[in-house]
């Protein structure tokens, strides 16, 4: 599967550790990728969410709703976290989104995309994890960003960028320097028939 991520992160000022993380993966079938914030910041949101991603990666070959459960599972005895798991899908030929609390996807593809991220805390308390299915779409360039990023950014402002380029400009402009932000960008376009 043609894809190109682009990957912008940094620490709350003052700390050392990252309390977020994020897993891209590109596999025979597709692409699976996870952005999680620990709750916080600093090293006990960083083992959250470094608790996460490991779980995600051991259990990548499952549906995302069923990886959620289990980091949901592997999270409980940390502090939990806001997280989100988005796979694309060559042999479904769909596009799969999960996710708890704070994080959000944007995106531009000519298939609307508009998942939500269910209230709680992985690892503690999710009254009902929500799974959503597309179509999936030719082209598409999506982003995963915790909510060190302001939801306030208008996505398709940078959409002609590239997408290191569309992760950098993200974080500059809109990353909050008091919390840990991530924003995870990938560009997809199917091939050619």
């Amino acid at each position: 599967m043609p894809v190109v991520f682009g990957i912008s992160q940094r620490n709350c000022q003052g700390e050392t550790v990252c309390g977020d993380a994020y897993t891209t993966c590109v596999t025979d079938d597709g692409v699976l990728v996870s952005v999680v914030d620990g709750l916080g910041h600093g090293p006990n949101a960083g083992e959250a969410a470094m608790a996460f991603t490991t779980s995600v990666e051991e259990n990548g070959a499952l549906g995302v709703q069923s990886m959620m459960e289990n980091a949901h599972r592997a999270l409980s005895g940390t502090r939990g976290a806001a997280a989100a798991i988005l796979r694309l899908s060559e042999s479904t030929n769909l596009v799969t989104f999960t996710g708890v609390g704070n994080i959000e996807m944007h995106s531009i593809a000519d298939v609307k995309m508009h998942p939500v991220c269910a209230p709680g805390i992985v690892g503690h308390r999710v009254r009902k994890m929500l799974a959503f299915e597309f179509d999936m779409p030719t082209t598409a360039t999506i982003a995963l960003c915790s909510d060190g990023i302001s939801s306030r950014l208008h996505f398709d402002e940078y959409v002609h960028l590239e997408p290191q380029e569309i992760a950098d400009a993200i974080m500059e402009q809109h990353g909050k320097d008091h919390d840990d932000a991530t924003c995870v960008v990938l560009r997809y376009t199917s091939e050619p028939a």
